[in-house]
């Protein structure tokens, strides 16, 4: 089964069909509303509610899911995290590089790992999705199997999910009416940001974005499990994650030449009429960032190198990632 490249209409008429009151004046709630009785979100940090690199109630508050179940009346209760967040967000300006907690990003400080709940809580919430998690992590990793995590996942887990839980079954316990599942994105991120086109011969090992081969069975797993519930399910992916992070062509970089050189930075020529995709923030940022170290300008190239980090996707790497979900 190929997921088709974007359902989150799903997710629009399922709104619209909520936020839209009867003319029956024997109606007790808007069109739809059955479907929101108990709805549960599975997925990844666009469904838990992060921005700017941490995530805090604030946040979690404004999530496309919370404000999804707002539409149709509906009860949504969420693992909201105390301030100053797990692990706290940027704050504005973001050239400071600064956390909440006032901790130089991208390090942080003991209260950016405390990553502690508001009181009487009652996990699971019906928002059960994880910053960074892909369809394996969604099916198979609990809190005690976060190992090979990153310290801010490690800490993630356990004030979402309960003991001996996945994102899965901690959705399957809740008895839902209605399954979000958003998946997909981080099975191609690592490609799509640092431009290494490593495949994934399994999850759970080295990889940069994982084949549709490896993906397919996996996602198809969550959604049978969710098939069990004889919940409704809202399928919800990204047509083209290459399209939605900051990413731009050669070209456009070649366009700004003369504001770069501002900052110290000669765009090459061979960034004139690229369509290769350049990942800006490490990219142009690295660049910025040694102009001023250094005090030379600093060479930026468009062209790619294969087997690298270069922060580079050719047309033909953008055509494989986008094949995967």
């Amino acid at each position: 089964m190929k997921r088709s490249s974007l359902l989150i209409s799903g997710a629009i008429t399922l709104a619209a069909m909520a936020a839209c009151q009867s003319d029956s004046v024997n109606d007790t709630g808007p069109v739809g509303q059955s479907a929101f009785l108990h709805y549960v979100a599975i997925g990844t940090s666009l469904s838990m509610g992060v921005q700017s690199d941490g995530v805090i109630y604030t946040g979690q508050r404004e999530v496309w899911t919370a404000l999804l179940a707002h539409q149709a009346f509906a009860t949504y209760t969420l693992p909201l995290i105390q301030g100053p967040g797990c692990f706290s967000p940027l704050i504005s300006p973001l050239q400071f590089g600064r956390r909440l907690s006032g901790a130089a990003a991208p390090g942080t400080i003991a209260s950016d790992t405390t990553c502690a709940l508001f009181p009487n809580i009652t996990l699971p919430t019906q928002d059960v999705a994880i910053d960074g998690a892909n369809a394996y992590d969604a099916l198979r990793i609990t809190p005690e199997s976060t190992k090979v995590e990153s310290l801010k996942r490690r800490r993630q887990y356990p004030i979402v999910l309960p003991p001996g839980k996945t994102q899965v079954t901690a959705a399957m316990m809740q008895n839902p009416t209605l399954v979000s599942v958003e998946l997909g994105a981080n099975e191609i991120l690592g490609a799509a940001t640092s431009g290494l086109m490593l495949p994934a011969a399994a999850y759970r090992t080295a990889f940069s974005y994982v084949p549709f081969a490896v993906f397919q069975p996996v996602y198809s797993a969550v959604l049978d499990s969710v098939a069990k519930t004889n919940a409704k399910a809202l399928l919800v992916g990204v047509p083209n994650a290459t399209a939605t992070i900051s990413l731009r062509t050669g070209d456009a970089i070649w366009q700004n030449r003369a504001e770069l050189l501002g900052f110290g930075v000669v765009v090459n020529a061979d960034c004139n009429g690229s369509a290769n995709l350049i990942f800006v923030p490490l990219k142009i940022g690295t660049a910025v960032a040694t102009a001023r170290a250094t005090g030379t300008a600093f060479a930026l190239s468009c062209a790619d190198v294969p087997g690298t980090q270069d922060n580079v996707l050719t047309p033909a790497d953008v055509a494989t990632l986008t094949s995967v979900v």
